[in-house]
């Protein structure tokens, strides 16, 4: 993920082309039982969300 490779810029960029695609990737629930991503993936994801803005505040939910 490039975010959490320090490329924020380019993460936000494809971040925002998928969720023109299907919205649906700015909710974790949806993430998680649609992905098979190792934790370390699922962990940066949501913190991508949470700094960026695109998660709980613009539809998508973050799970505990």
């Amino acid at each position: 993920m490039r975010w959490a490779a320090g490329d924020g810029g380019a993460a936000e960029e494809h971040f925002d082309a998928a969720l023109g695609l299907d919205g649906s990737w700015g909710d974790m629930r949806h993430v998680r039982e649609q992905t098979r991503w190792p934790p370390r993936l699922y962990a940066a994801m949501e913190r991508f969300l949470a700094i960026s803005g695109q998660g709980a505040g613009r539809g998508g939910a973050t799970l505990p």
